[in-house]
């Protein structure tokens, strides 16, 4: 009998331990599941799946913009148009040579015009400043004393006038796209 016995406990043994394996093979599939899951999570981001481009985070951006697949520029048989320089230009500014590296100095018959760069700027701004002189007179005939008027909204001796009040406003409001 004590082989009998011994027969039953290796039954008994295997039973045990095929329970086992079906129970970690069914953890094994759960993590599985959760671990995909997981990394679809992970994977998941504003532009593959409905989530707002807020949720992406502080992601690194690629190092290097990606190539246009196109030509650059403009399109065939369209005619371009740029930037020309101007005849009479607001101010010229002489860039000479002071000397050779021999020591020579250049003298102004020497020196000869090779080319011309012009730079389109807006100048500083600038106030413009109007004076109203108000006049007056007396009467010879009567007597009466007659005193000119300033125009509408010209009412102290100091004051800014319309377009700086505009501009001022146009600073305070911060706008970063504002075009005038």
């Amino acid at each position: 009998m004590g082989k009998d016995k011994l027969i039953q406990e290796l039954f008994q043994k295997i039973k045990v331990l095929t329970s086992r394996l079906e129970q970690a093979e069914k953890e094994i599939s759960e993590l599985k599941a959760e671990n995909a899951e997981l990394k679809a999570r992970l994977n998941s981001n504003s532009k593959n799946s409905s989530r707002p481009p807020s949720s992406d985070g502080y992601q690194k951006k690629p190092a290097f913009p990606k190539k246009k697949k196109g030509k650059q520029g403009g399109q065939s048989g369209h005619k371009g148009s740029t930037l020309h320089q101007v005849d009479n230009p607001d101010k010229i500014v002489s860039c000479k040579p002071n000397s050779c590296s021999c020591g020579h100095d250049f003298k102004e018959e020497e020196l000869i015009l090779s080319e011309k760069r012009q730079v389109f700027d807006l100048p500083k701004p600038k106030l413009e400043i109007t004076e109203y002189q108000i006049h007056k007179a007396v009467c010879p005939e009567c007597g009466l004393t007659h005193k000119g008027s300033a125009p509408h909204g010209v009412n102290a001796p100091v004051q800014y006038g319309n377009g700086v009040k505009a501009y001022g406003v146009l600073l305070s409001l911060g706008k970063k796209s504002t075009r005038f």
